[in-house]
């Protein structure tokens, strides 16, 4: 039952919004059929949200249960709740593979210089890997540039004192 009778002509002046939708609002209200409530409702919010703010209409229109009753309120919560979901999943998957690359590049340049370590000195003690397994990336790029310069596996553990935490 969609007649519309609560939509007079001078619904759509700029001049009268808040006064009319204050009067449609009211009208609404004195609705006893509930169906019947709710269709007008959806109505008054369809076509006021064609000519006057949210804000108006959400303030008018807050009223009672006028807004909870609203099926199409009622959709867009449910489409804005649905969207807010797809969003944060999608932002986490982007986040977990961002970081899930930057510690597998991590570990292939801890595994490089181990690699690198080894085939130059020899065997390396427990303590040594374990030193070069606790060195975050920007140390392990400083320790690449330094491997070039050591001369014997005392100064590769001089420098590993140094700047292990």
């Amino acid at each position: 039952m969609c007649s519309g009778y609560f939509m007079p002509d001078y619904f759509y002046m700029p001049l009268f919004g808040e006064k009319l939708l204050k009067e449609i609002a009211q009208k609404i209200n004195e609705l006893e059929d509930r169906n019947e409530r709710r269709e007008q409702i959806r109505l008054a919010q369809v076509f006021a949200g064609l000519r006057y703010s949210g804000e108006m209409i959400y303030q008018i229109m807050s009223g009672g249960d006028m807004l909870e009753e609203s099926v199409i309120v009622q959709d867009w919560i449910q489409r804005g709740v649905q969207k807010g979901i797809k969003q944060g999943l999608e932002e986490g998957l982007e986040k977990g593979r961002e970081e899930g690359l930057e510690q597998g590049l991590e570990q292939g340049e801890r595994k490089l210089m181990t690699r690198l370590i080894t085939r130059r000195f020899g065997r390396l003690s427990a303590t040594v890997r374990n030193q070069l397994e606790s060195l975050p990336l920007r140390k392990i790029e400083k320790l690449s540039d330094a491997l070039p310069e050591f001369k014997n596996k005392e100064e590769l553990i001089a420098w590993l004192n140094k700047h292990s935490s």
